[in-house]
């Protein structure tokens, strides 16, 4: 049976601890050439998650690296996506390698852009359910990595 990805406070509002700079920052440890990570920009008022610029040296690319800001959830995102529009992909397996561990989940495009069963939201908080109907989120990656304000 798959773990279900929602966890009460993942929104952003709830008790949940957030997690710290320093504590996204081991998810990063062990990156290693040709990846290279940059700015990290924290979560702040109108998101609810780690922004992390990481450059494949070999292939002269770019992507964000998203880490929620309460749990150590992941995705990937294109560089050109903003708060409001998170274009989502697939993180390289290689680098994928590098930074997985017991404690973090990687989340798939796919996953991300799958519409979230009705019975998943159960767990969420009433502020957050009431969030999620106001900015009308459907899909996990809506949910997980939001601009909510």
């Amino acid at each position: 049976m798959e773990t279900m990805l929602l966890k009460k406070g993942i929104t952003g509002f709830g008790n949940a601890s957030s997690l710290s700079i320093d504590e996204v920052k081991t998810v990063l440890k062990n990156t290693r050439y040709p990846y290279t990570y940059s700015t990290i920009v924290e979560p702040h008022i109108s998101s609810n998650y780690f922004r992390i610029e990481i450059e494949d040296k070999i292939n002269k690319s770019k992507f964000h690296l998203l880490v929620n800001s309460k749990f150590y959830i992941i995705a990937g995102v294109t560089t050109d996506s903003s708060w409001g529009s998170l274009i989502f992909i697939d993180l390289p397996n290689d680098f994928i390698k590098q930074i997985e561990n017991d404690d973090i989940t990687i989340v798939s495009k796919n996953k991300l852009e799958a519409k979230v069963p009705k019975n998943e939201l159960e767990v969420l908080g009433k502020q957050e359910l009431s969030e999620i109907k106001y900015w009308k989120s459907e899909t996990y990656g809506e949910i997980i990595f939001n601009g909510y304000d």
